[in-house]
């Protein structure tokens, strides 16, 4: 998924799900607002930084890379999504549904994931200083190697999971 490049292709459909080439850092911020729907969209090293992505649907997408700093996600659906080596410094994710994202190698550094669905994703090597995780669903998470010292974790109960 990716615009205003001579390298990439542009929508004109309502829905932005179609699959496009890499999107190799272009600045698409302008392009992609709340509630957008990205299911399965190709978004590889986007530049995203400060978006408004408030309630889109990013189901599946390949975010690798992806620079997200101080995105607005709240409420996003990322269910699946590969965000590895993404930068979701500052973003916030509040209420996001992040079941099964593969947040491998992720800057999530100050990120907001209160209330967040985080059942079953994988942040492994994660960079989790200074994130909030007050209520946030942790269940089946793997790869707690991550960075997760100075967290704000309040709320979390055994039952919804712990570091393993």
């Amino acid at each position: 998924m990716c615009f205003g490049s001579d390298r990439c292709s542009s929508s004109s459909a309502a829905t932005l799900a179609t699959v496009y080439t890499d999107c190799d850092g272009n600045d698409i911020t302008d392009r992609i607002t709340s509630g957008a729907d990205l299911t399965r969209g190709k978004l590889t090293g986007a530049f995203l930084f400060g978006a408004n992505l408030t309630d889109a649907n990013l189901t599946d997408a390949d975010l690798s890379g992806a620079n997200l700093t101080n995105a607005n996600l709240g409420a996003a659906n990322l269910h699946g999504a590969d965000l590895h080596g993404a930068d979701l410094s500052g973003a916030n994710l509040t209420n996001a549904n992040l079941a099964g994202a593969n947040l491998t190698n992720a800057n999530l550094t100050y990120a907001n994931l209160t209330y967040a669905r985080l059942a079953g994703a994988n942040l492994r090597r994660a960079n989790l200083r200074r994130a909030n995780l007050t209520d946030a669903n942790l269940t089946r998470v793997t790869g707690w190697s991550a960075v997760y010292f100075q967290l704000t974790i309040i709320g979390l109960d055994t039952a919804r999971g712990v570091p393993d």
